[in-house]
């Protein structure tokens, strides 16, 4: 990651590679980094912890093209689970 190069999101922006995503589930606010590889790892940053997850996983395949205000929908078996997305950066 130290050579990143990092684009700088907006909200109307659509989710992408290196966005960084907020996300609210149920009440709980979450936060991932959206990773072209190298998911699965958390990162403690300013007091939250950062998820780094990758498109091919199931909320990062859904998070894909959408923006702030949007709702990622997850189906996992007979579970879905609707995220909305709260922040992009």
């Amino acid at each position: 990651y130290k050579h990143l190069i990092l684009k700088d999101f907006g909200p109307n922006d659509k989710i992408n590679a290196t966005a960084m995503v907020e996300v609210e589930l149920n009440g709980k606010h979450s936060f991932f980094f959206i990773m072209a590889k190298g998911g699965g790892i958390s990162v403690p940053f300013e007091g939250k912890t950062i998820q780094v997850i990758t498109p091919a996983t199931p909320l990062g395949e859904a998070l894909q093209d959408l923006r702030k205000g949007d709702v990622a929908v997850v189906e996992t078996g007979s579970q879905v689970r609707e995220y909305e997305i709260v922040n992009v950066w």
